[in-house]
């Protein structure tokens, strides 16, 4: 597969960095590394419509910020609600709204709720009467102000597990009226933002979802159609009324712009420019809505011609977050970024410059992963910002751009650096990480779950693309690829493909680390294994559950309007999951009717399946499935209290399993495997895959025994409690030095290692580690068989280390208040290492307490004694095996040495090998041992 390479990247820091100390490193800790980092982000700017000077700014956690100046200097606001930032962070721009005519009256929306300033910021105090929902939910997002009243206002709502919608207010903000919540009404359940508004016709509203694309109103907010641009599960995070013709609505869905002409009702894309990109914003300039710009793929595009067009702009280093234009320039546009503050552009963003004096440049930023390549240390913050520091420097310098959080270096050549973006594929960088270009796919938006160059085989990458579950390979470093293989189907969007690796001593084995996407899927989870280059696959799963699931004795009580009962239930079942495999076996209870219905034993319930929300929420879905004691399998309808009967009928002297599959509102019935139909389920307000239920059951007598193979997470008055199994895999470390040996991080489930080439796997945390999350884990290179992880929950992380091959436990340093993504080791001393963390930085740890066995040299291709040096006892292997040209090299002992690739052994192969001589003790470069492509 050819690859025609989309894009070159190029990222520069465009203004001088503010300098810190550097903190001295202490043994035994981990110490603060931050000199010269900075970090602000900034999720919504406010520019007043009747004063362009007057902006505000609201950043991520530090409070709102205010400038009179057009962005010269800002100064801070009154702190309100201990400067908390919006509740969500999953929807990309949530902005200060501005009165239309008074620059002094602004409201925000803070950690769910509205605030309001009078003064311009002087002071603050809450406005928020009437938003706060059942359960103490707060969930606005954001307010839009009506241009025609400004007393007039609506908010919008992201809540999860409470119903939201949209909020009215007709006295500026003092109290709220909830006009849409629930979708059964006609509503837009609980995510309603961004809302955009048609200031010639108020009724008139839209509203992006991160669910299902754009909803429209034509009634002031009360009701709402669903209309997508995009058919099924696509997220939209903007959806704005074009100023010139309000008839024309562009939305973003499916990695695109798309376009109404009707208010909403029919679109049309726009665009393929965009591809995957995420668009986080779209604007058209109020002094001229011919021109109009956008945020897509962290760059700045414009279009002149009222978004027909769009012409691509500078990429801002940060990644741009949110933008906005003076209202009577169209030419200044103010663009907030994840990392970098503030920028701003007066020749219509052609470039742009930082603006930031003022404003609250901190290090709590969010490291995502810190390294070194030779003497030059790097590192990557949030907004995939990266900072370099080259020898003898004791400050980070802003240096470039990566396209994801997470790279890894070719150690055959260590300029050259891999990583997947956001917006889909995988991109590489031959310069040190300078400029990147995109090498897969060849065309085509897609996600690359998992990327691995192998450190044994010079130029062999492998990659996993989620678009068909398919597993790639190059063996040139990602110029072109080839397909190795598919993983197999798995149910409707219940598996999600997390990471992948090769092995580097079998290339014929290939592993995928998956997770279900909700809890209640957890047997579809674990690890995907390869013996054969990614032709066939097997699901490795025995042996990887921890915990216990129990059933209680005592008295069920199930009861609803259309049946009544009471179940004693005989059991005290302990079922030890670590030595189980879902699917083999039973657990049985016997169950004894009480009292039933009427007392009609036709319509006793053999069991009931409680279906969940894809967070695991428990409670009453639309549906309730059981099985009456004739057999017979029915449906009862929880919202018109119907029953559905003789749905199936199966014989009740024999075990009968139940079986359900659901995704979106839609869940799949099936009885003894067999599909009996697919229900919509009215009470369902989540999407995705939502619930998962199995239970076995017969109804031959007053004692019945049922055997329940239902998978939850919460106990309820059923009484069943099933704990995690250590199903969620997340991410993969392999082991260079030791053959078959690979570690294997998941959520909640402990770390795991396997030394037979992933076919079993073991447990190496103990039990006090479930139920923690363990981040990426890394085996050393340093030093033989060390594991290390961070590990932990709440304001409680480690970083482990696992040595003597997994066998004992060193905690390294002290507890940290947050979690580091990635622990990484200085290639030149293993004794340090790296860790970029949460809202602290970057931090070291060079105590040079580490336990565990140091690693021999990786062995290059002509070091045939495998000594970790070439020198003349190699050579002497090279001279025993020279045929002279044309001659085939038929002795086993000399297979490695034909060093060019053809099928003899003479002085070509000779010259390479002399090229590579280090010499007794020293170490060759690892490129010596790439064969000449």
């Amino acid at each position: 597969m050819k690859n025609d390479h989309r894009e070159v990247r190029v990222r520069r820091c465009a203004c001088l960095l503010v300098f810190l100390m550097v903190s001295a490193a202490v043994a035994g800790t981990w110490v603060s590394d931050n000199a010269g980092l900075h970090h602000l982000t900034v999720v919504g700017i406010g520019v007043s419509p009747s004063n362009p000077g007057i902006i505000y700014v609201q950043t991520r956690s530090l409070g709102v910020y205010k400038t009179v100046n057009g962005g010269q200097t800002w100064s801070k606001t009154a702190t309100f609600n201990a400067d908390k930032g919006p509740g969500f962070d999953h929807l990309l721009h949530q902005g200060p709204a501005v009165h239309p005519t008074d620059p002094n009256t602004v409201w925000v929306a803070s950690s769910g709720q509205v605030y309001k300033t009078t003064n311009g910021g002087a002071s603050w105090f809450l406005s928020s009467t009437g938003t706060t929902l059942s359960g103490n939910c707060n969930g606005v997002q954001g307010v839009v102000v009506d241009p025609n009243d400004p007393n007039h206002l609506f908010a919008g709502t992201i809540i999860s597990g409470c119903e939201g919608g949209v909020f009215e207010s007709t006295n500026g903000g003092a109290n709220w009226v909830n006009i849409a919540g629930s979708l059964a009404g006609g509503g837009v359940g609980n995510d309603a933002w961004p809302i955009a508004l048609d200031a010639s016709d108020v009724n008139r509203l839209y509203c992006g979802s991160p669910h299902n694309s754009v909803y429209r109103s034509i009634n002031g907010g009360h009701t709402w159609i669903n209309s997508p641009p995009v058919t099924g599960d696509a997220s939209s995070y903007e959806a704005v009324v074009n100023p010139l013709f309000p008839n024309k609505i562009w939305a973003s869905a499916a990695g695109g712009t798309w376009l109404s002409t009707d208010y909403g009702a029919t679109w049309t894309r726009q665009t393929q420019l965009f591809n995957s990109m995420v668009i986080a914003a779209i604007r058209f300039a109020p002094s001229n809505p011919q021109i109009a710009y956008a945020i897509a793929g962290n760059a700045i595009w414009r279009s002149f011609d009222n978004g027909a067009t769009w012409t691509a702009g500078p990429a801002l280093l940060g990644g741009a977050r949110a933008v906005e234009i003076d209202p009577t320039d169209p030419d200044v546009v103010y663009v907030g970024t994840w990392g970098l503050g503030m920028c701003k552009s007066i020749d219509g963003g052609q470039t742009f410059a930082e603006i930031n004096a003022g404003l609250p440049l901190t290090t709590l930023f969010y490291g995502l992963q810190a390294f070194a390549v030779g003497d030059v240390r790097y590192c990557i913050l949030s907004g995939d910002v990266i900072y370099r520091r080259l020898p003898g420097q004791t400050d980070w310098e802003c240096y470039s751009m990566s396209p994801g959080d997470f790279v890894r270096i070719d150690r055959y050549h260590p300029n050259r650096w891999y990583s997947t973006a956001l917006q889909g594929g995988l991109w590489r960088s031959l310069d040190f990480g300078l400029t990147w270009q995109e090498i897969y796919p060849e065309t085509g938006p897609t996600e690359v779950f998992g990327f691995w160059p192998d450190p044994r085989t010079c130029d062999r990458i492998w990659i996993g693309d989620s678009d068909g579950n398919k597993v790639l390979r190059s063996d040139n470093g990602g110029d072109t690829w080839t397909l190795a293989g598919t993983i197999p189907a798995t149910p409707n969007g219940f598996t999600v493909l997390s990471d992948l690796t090769g092995d580097p001593f079998d290339p014929n084995v290939v592993l995928v680390a998956a997770w279900p996407t909700y809890t209640s899927n957890k047997q579809y989870g674990y690890v995907w294994r390869s013996a054969d280059g990614g032709q066939t696959w097997t699901h490795v799963r025995d042996g990887m559950f921890y915990g216990d699931w129990r059933i209680g004795d005592g008295d069920w009580y199930i009861s609803n309007d259309a049946m009544h009962q009471r179940i004693n239930v005989y059991c005290n079942y302990r079922v030890n999951l670590d030595h189980h495999t879902f699917g083999n076996g039973s657990y049985q209870c016997r169950m004894r009717l009480i009292n039933s219905y009427n007392n009609d034993p036709v319509n006793w319930v053999g069991f009931s399946v409680r279906l969940s929300d894809v967070d695991s929420n428990w409670g009453s879905s639309g549906w309730l499935v059981f099985m009456r004691r004739n057999g017979e399998v029915a449906l009862w309808n929880q919202t018109d209290k119907t029953v559905l009967s003789s749905v199936a009928v199966a014989d009740p002297t024999q075990w009968t399993t139940i079986r359900l599959d659901a995704w979106g509102s839609q869940f799949e019935l099936f009885v003894n495997d067999a599909s009996i139909g697919t229900y919509t389920d009215p009470n369902h307000r989540w999407d995705g895959p939502g619930y998962f239920g199995l239970v076995t059951c017969k109804t031959e007598s007053d004692y019945d025994d049922v055997s329940i193979i239902a998978e939850t997470n919460y106990t309820d008055d059923f009484g069943v409690s099933v704990q995690y199994p250590a199903s969620m895999g997340r991410w993969f470390a392999t082991d260079v030095h030791n053959p078959g040996v690979f570690a294997l991080s998941t959520q909640g489930g402990g770390v795991w290692r396997t030394a037979d080439h992933g076919v079993t796997w073991q447990r190496i945390t103990d039990t006090a580690g479930e139920g923690k999350v363990n981040y990426r884990p890394m085996i050393s290179r340093g030093h033989s068989g060390n594991i290390y992880v961070c590990r932990g929950s709440g304001n409680m992380w480690y970083v482990d280390n696992f040595h003597s091959r997994g066998a004992v436990k060193q905690q390294l340093g002290q507890t940290l208040s947050y979690s580091s993504l990635a622990v990484t080791e200085d290639p030149l001393n293993p004794q340090r290492l790296f860790a970029a963390v949460y809202a602290q930085g970057i931090l070291v740890y060079e105590a040079g307490d580490i336990i565990g066995e140091l690693a021999p040299p990786i062995p290059v291709r002509m070091d045939f004694d495998q000594d970790g040096d070439v020198d003349q006892v190699d050579f002497g292997r090279m001279q025993a095996c020279l045929t002279g040209a044309g001659a085939l090299q038929m002795d086993p002992l000399c297979d490695r040495t034909p060093l060019d690739n053809d099928d003899d052994t003479d002085a070509d192969d000779l010259g390479i090998f002399r090229d590579c001589m280090s010499g007794p003790g020293l170490e060759p470069e690892p490129a010596c041992g790439c064969p000449t492509p």
